[in-house]
């Protein structure tokens, strides 16, 4: 029979250990996916601030009250969250500004967002937007 060192047994608790802290600290696979489906709702959210204001555009430059589809404006925009099929919230705020919401999967972080006065806040989930057209009026 064949003793094992233990300098052999110790050097394979650590690579366990490491193994361990690497899943702990990255999240693994699981937060992965998870991450990348908030980073597919975020893309939803900048797709809808654009539709809306197209929408915007084509009204009297407020935000509709509602969010729904219009012929006027040709953005490909999913209204549902495609992974818990809940639907995308909308709020208009006031005649210039919006806001679109979502539900997110892990903690978001502050993001830069594509238009100078748009805001994302991560503790609602929500992109705040204006009508661009009616401000500059």
């Amino acid at each position: 029979m064949r003793s094992t060192s233990p300098a052999l047994g110790v050097l394979g608790l650590l690579i366990v250990a490491v193994i361990a802290a690497a899943l702990y600290t990255t999240g693994g696979p699981l937060t992965a996916r998870a991450e990348r489906r908030d980073e597919v709702r975020h893309g939803d959210l900048n797709r809808l601030v654009d539709y809306v204001q197209c929408v915007a555009d084509k009204e009297d430059g407020q935000p509709p009250e509602t969010l729904s589809r219009s012929s006027d404006c040709w953005q490909d925009i999913r209204l549902n969250d495609p992974y818990s099929g809940e639907p995308y919230r909308y709020e208009k705020l006031s005649d210039v500004s919006f806001r679109v919401c979502a539900t997110f999967e892990t903690e978001q972080p502050e993001r830069a967002s594509p238009m100078p006065d748009d805001r994302f806040d991560p503790s609602s989930g929500c992109l705040y937007s204006q009508s661009y057209t009616r401000r500059l009026r």
